[in-house]
């Protein structure tokens, strides 16, 4: 982990009681966070004072990027089919940096390739998702959109323990479209629309949902746009908003 203090970074590693020291029942039980500290070497408060360490200061994981590569194999037929080398990106935070990446890149190649359209597109990073959604109630009414597709992640199916129903989509088959979530039944013509879209481009993609959450598109839809908004998740293992003005 690293601590941000006031006179730079501090590293440090997540501890909790040793085991050899816990009782029987102890060892048996999931340690909770409010039992667990971060030790960065010292051994009272006048040491962590010393590194410049004080309470509020902000803790972020220590989670370089890094890529995997494995060859894939897909069954047909009950025979296991070799697909070739595959790459899997593996890093901090890719929910939801994947998002405001995609909503960048539309707007840089609009842009720089002169892309002739009749739309105002506006690429939204919003904030405070996870604390009530404040970010996309804000953007919404600062954009004034008439059409919304939310850039999420989505969830990995194909992961011990979760059965299809519960997750669709899997890695390496494509971005998902999501059909609906706790807070969003997206609008049936965006959502063709997109699904047409892909098709004629030949871009693989997954038909998604998800019973509980949400994401800015339910938001957004609530308190801006009555009649279009769709979400359209990236897969990433498990919030960015790409606004669009007619006119």
């Amino acid at each position: 982990m690293i601590i941000r203090s006031q006179k730079g970074d501090i590293f440090g590693v997540i501890a909790a009681k040793p085991p050899h020291l816990m009782l029987a029942d102890e060892r048996t039980k999931v340690v909770e966070k409010s039992k667990m500290f971060i030790d960065v070497g010292c051994s009272n408060k006048k040491e962590a004072k010393t590194l410049g360490i004080s309470l509020g200061d902000p803790v972020v994981p220590k989670s370089e990027f890094s890529v995997l590569k494995k060859t894939a194999y897909e069954t047909k037929n009950g025979k296991e089919e070799e697909k070739g080398i595959v790459e899997i990106g593996m890093g901090k935070a890719f929910d939801d940096r994947v998002g405001v990446f995609i909503a960048t890149e539309v707007v840089r190649r609009l842009k720089e390739e002169q892309i002739s359209h009749p739309n105002t597109v506006v690429g939204a990073a919003t904030t405070q998702e996870e604390v009530g959604i404040r970010g996309a109630r804000t953007t919404a009414w600062l954009a004034e959109p008439d059409v919304n597709i939310t850039l999420e992640t989505d969830i990995s199916g194909d992961v011990p323990g979760v059965k299809p129903q519960q997750a669709p989509a899997v890695m390496g088959k494509g971005p998902t479209v999501l059909t609906f979530d706790a807070t969003l039944i997206p609008n049936q013509t965006l959502k063709e629309l997109i699904l047409d879209t892909a098709k004629k481009n030949n871009i693989p993609y997954q038909l998604s949902q998800i019973a509980r959450g949400g994401t800015d598109a339910g938001m957004i839809f609530a308190f801006w746009l009555p009649q279009y908004c769709s979400r359209c998740a990236n897969k990433a293992y498990s919030f960015t908003c790409w606004f669009i003005k007619f006119g």
